[in-house]
């Protein structure tokens, strides 16, 4: 389990980058916070908050690994997603958007969970880890609710439940199943199934799988509740105006 973790949270910087590009047309402090400051020449001239919190996770991991193990942790090379824009920006944001906050809500969940199960030293690290992760969470959510106000509600509800109902499935499984999802979900979906397999899902124990079924769905539950405060007026506030309709040119 902290082999495949470690495997998610290694190429933060990747991540940062790609997600910074989809931002920087949206809301440029959005941006800044993920993937940091550039100059005009492309070069980096300081990070974001969030790689500055994220790139902690996997050393502090490699280190519960090695107490627990008394072996160094070797996370396996992962691919990120190039950015791969379309003629419709304002679809893409969505997409990519989705796939952070469903990264972020699994990472959330999972370390609440390990939480849950650890006690002393071992405990203090992973909730310094899990306060991270619902603070990067809670920002993607309530960014995706401004800024895509019109497709945040039933939409991104149904998605996330069709995700939740088969995320116990195999590879091959969810492979199948995502033919029946429509757009954006079937990436989503896929990107979730991947997660679960990092984390060698299949051979947990069927307690553990429940345990962590039931944090999946008490944090969704009040992530729901707390949906209810964030008025438009509330988050304008917070964001500004959200994206031109000028960007809005194509169906979610």
């Amino acid at each position: 389990m902290l082999v495949g973790a470690t495997t998610v949270e290694s190429p933060i910087r990747g991540y940062s980058e790609v997600s910074w590009q989809y931002l920087k047309r949206f809301h440029q402090p959005m941006a800044g916070f993920v993937g940091g400051q550039w100059a005009e020449d492309g070069s980096l001239l300081e990070l974001g908050m969030w790689e500055k919190e994220e790139r902690q996770h996997s050393p502090a991991l490699a280190k519960i690994y090695k107490e627990l193990t008394g072996e160094s942790l070797t996370a396996k090379p992962t691919r990120v997603k190039p950015y791969q824009p379309s003629e419709c920006p304002y679809q893409d944001m969505y997409r990519h958007g989705l796939h952070r906050f469903v990264t972020e809500y699994g990472a959330t969940c999972l370390y609440l969970w390990l939480v849950a199960h650890s006690t002393d030293a071992l405990q203090q690290v992973l909730v310094e880890i899990l306060l991270d992760e619902i603070n990067h969470m809670t920002k993607f959510f309530g960014f995706g609710i401004w800024a895509f106000a019109e497709s945040s509600g039933d939409r991104l509800k149904d998605s996330l439940n069709r995700i939740l109902t088969n995320y116990g499935q195999s590879r091959s499984q969810v492979t199948q199943s995502t033919k029946q999802i429509p757009n954006p979900s079937v990436e989503i979906y896929r990107t979730f199934g991947r997660v679960m397999e990092l984390l060698d899902w299949q051979t947990w124990h069927p307690i553990s799988k429940l345990e962590l079924t039931y944090t999946f769905l008490r944090v969704m539950h009040r992530l729901w509740r707390w949906r209810s405060t964030l008025t438009p007026e509330y988050l304008q506030g917070l964001l500004g105006t959200p994206p031109c309709e000028s960007l809005n040119q194509c169906s979610l």
